[in-house]
């Protein structure tokens, strides 16, 4: 009898850390969130922009045809909280938001829970100089820290005059950049996407006028400009 009463009680106790378990380990729900990055050459009529004066030469036109930005990290604000620490982390750094005459490109991807978020925030980074060495043959990075240590890179051309010429804008700006999401809500499962845009004419003009990107005296402007170039379309 004994014997029974014994073997009923080992029983009962593994069925009871086996029903525990099963309940702790239960996956909570989340949802796949896709980040990704496009350029707007919107021409520049368009915004309602106003600024002091322009210094260096202006433009006719200016087409972006690749966007690269060196990116620290990236977090999803939920809607509601005034606390950091209830951030949610889509992807650490270093990595780059990259776009180009392609099309759209997905540049950072999470799996997140679900609710309602109102903000992404990323730090637009530069490397530090003890950095260089780590980064210097990465042909990801390497441009970051050829002769100089960049954050944001930019392609393109410019029309000036009548003539076309391509140009390239590095510039070392540092910032921390956090766009609206307004109420963007992440389901219990499935896809859902949000998409950084790379606005043309916010980041190259002044006072309704396209900065030439090649003459340095437009630097201060431009790299001013580009801490607001960047929007969010959920």
């Amino acid at each position: 009898m004994k014997s029974r009463l014994c073997y009923l009680a080992i029983f009962l106790t593994l069925g009871l850390a086996v029903s525990g378990c099963s309940s702790e380990d239960a996956v909570a729900p989340e949802a796949n969130l896709s980040v990704s990055f496009r350029i707007d050459n919107s021409s520049a009529n368009t915004f309602n922009t106003k600024g002091a004066g322009t210094a260096g030469e202006v433009a006719d036109s200016v087409i972006v045809t690749r966007v690269r930005v060196l990116v620290e990290r990236m977090i999803l604000h939920p809607e509601g909280s005034k606390d950091s620490a209830d951030d949610r982390s889509v992807k650490a750094g270093p990595f780059l938001l990259l776009a180009d005459s392609t099309g759209t490109r997905v540049s950072a991807s999470a799996r997140l829970t679900p609710g309602l978020y109102s903000k992404l925030k990323y730090e637009i980074h530069r490397f530090s100089s003890s950095e260089i060495a780590s980064y210097k043959n990465d042909p990801q990075f390497a441009d970051f820290v050829s002769d100089g240590r960049y954050s944001v890179i930019i392609d393109g051309h410019v029309v000036a005059n009548g003539t076309r010429r391509s140009f390239q804008y590095r510039s070392d700006v540092t910032s921390n950049v956090e766009v609206s999401l307004g109420s963007f809500s992440v389901p219990e499962s499935g896809n859902v996407t949000a998409s950084i845009v790379f606005s043309t004419a916010k980041a190259f003009v002044d006072n309704t006028r396209y900065l030439d990107p090649s003459d340095s005296k437009n630097e201060s402007i431009i790299d001013n400009n580009l801490k607001s170039a960047f929007r969010l379309n959920p």
